[in-house]
């Protein structure tokens, strides 16, 4: 691949110490690893593509990314609550709030999860609401927004349980959150902000020895901060063989940018930059050579803004079921009785593929594109 031959040699020995593909790293050790803040649509409809676990942090997720995730093909998708950022941690000193969370929002972003779960079911993983490094507010917010978190269990869905640390220990607090909740959740192990110590995971984990554990924040990128991934995997299955192993890290955003020199880009970033040369190539080509739009009909209902269904079926000279249908659903028309196939249909959705991808779709485009050739069809 051309973006390949571009590295130099500071990019390949970077991608060397990334250890190259972590979904492939984290299935040798048998542990569901999700590429999570894979918020964007492009990241979403890119991971979906590949049918590997990803997340998302619900409080940057767009109507566009919910609309997408609600129609998500994955077996696993980790959605977290995004209370990460309510709490700054210092390195003297008690942790600070820096941005409540507050009621209206906590409803807010509980109403997307309840959208996700009626979705997809025992497919999606939901963090339950928490305070990092607060186990009073931790508790209170699970009795306060404990039926919603009910009712998504009801449906089907994973409840992960965040449990810290502090004064009471982590085997005792599990069991207040159990029994707050009313079930036995998924107990979540905070391993990047507000870490754990493997100390206490394995104290842990051979107390309760629970079905399954999720390591927040760890991913099989940490190959030099301590613990690394190999040690925490280690240890985990030393005390907890029967446990299934689930862990996530921000994987996309980990392979972005150009350096201090702004001369070597990352993966990620060199992949989109060939991408932008190949759309001002061939995206003005007949037919847009090499992305006519059947590289994208199972999605063509999320980048048809509704107002072009309009025009395309008033071009196509469409009656007013026909015109009632494609509004309704372009895939689902496309698919009736092979409309896909006639010549004119096909250059109609190929012109307005084709504005897409130049106008605001490029960016969809590019990085759902990018992901597959880096983690799909050109593995590294």
């Amino acid at each position: 691949m051309p973006w390949r031959a571009n590295l130099t040699g500071a990019d390949v020995a970077y991608m060397q110490t990334w250890t190259l593909d972590p979904f492939v790293i984290a299935a040798a050790t048998d542990v569901v690893y999700f590429a999570s803040g894979s918020n964007s649509p492009g990241e979403i409809l890119g991971f979906d593509e590949l049918d590997v676990p990803y997340g998302v942090a619900i409080d940057h997720v767009s109507p566009s990314a919910l609309y997408l995730l609600q129609r998500a093909r994955t077996e696993h998708l980790f959605v977290d609550s995004g209370a990460y950022s309510e709490v700054e941690f210092h390195k003297d000193g008690p942790p600070t709030v820096q941005k409540l969370i507050t009621h209206d929002e906590w409803v807010r972003r509980l109403a997307m999860y309840d959208k996700i779960a009626r979705a997809l079911g025992p497919r999606c993983w939901l963090v339950a609401p928490d305070m990092i490094g607060n186990k009073e507010v931790t508790l209170d917010r699970l009795q306060r927004y404990g039926h919603h978190v009910r009712r998504f269990a009801r449906m089907g869905a994973n409840i992960i349980a965040p449990v810290q640390k502090g004064v009471l220990s982590m085997f005792d607090f599990y069991r207040f959150i159990s029994e707050t909740l009313g079930f036995e959740p998924t107990p979540g192990i905070p391993m990047k902000k507000d870490a754990t110590t493997l100390e206490a995971v394995v104290e842990f984990l051979a107390e309760l020895q629970p079905p399954t554990v999720h390591l927040l924040g760890l991913g099989p990128k940490r190959t030099r901060k301590r613990p690394t991934y190999a040690t925490v995997i280690k240890a985990v299955r030393e005390v907890a063989p029967n446990t299934a192993i689930l862990c996530d890290s921000v994987l996309v955003a980990s392979i972005v940018g150009r350096g201090k020199n702004k001369k070597n880009p990352r993966i990620m970033t060199a992949v989109l930059d060939e991408l932008m040369v190949e759309l001002a190539e061939d995206a003005y080509h007949d037919n847009a050579a090499g992305f006519d739009y059947t590289e994208a009909t199972e999605w063509v209902d999320e980048w048809m803004a509704p107002g072009e269904r309009k025009q395309m079926a008033a071009d196509l000279g469409l009656d007013r079921a026909d015109t009632k249908a494609l509004v309704a659903s372009p895939y689902d028309w496309l698919q009736a009785d092979d409309r896909y196939l006639d010549p004119v249909v096909d250059h109609a959705f190929n012109r307005r593929w084709v504005a897409y991808l130049i106008g605001p779709g490029a960016t969809v485009y590019k990085k759902a594109e990018a992901i597959l050739r880096i983690f799909g069809r050109d593995r590294l």
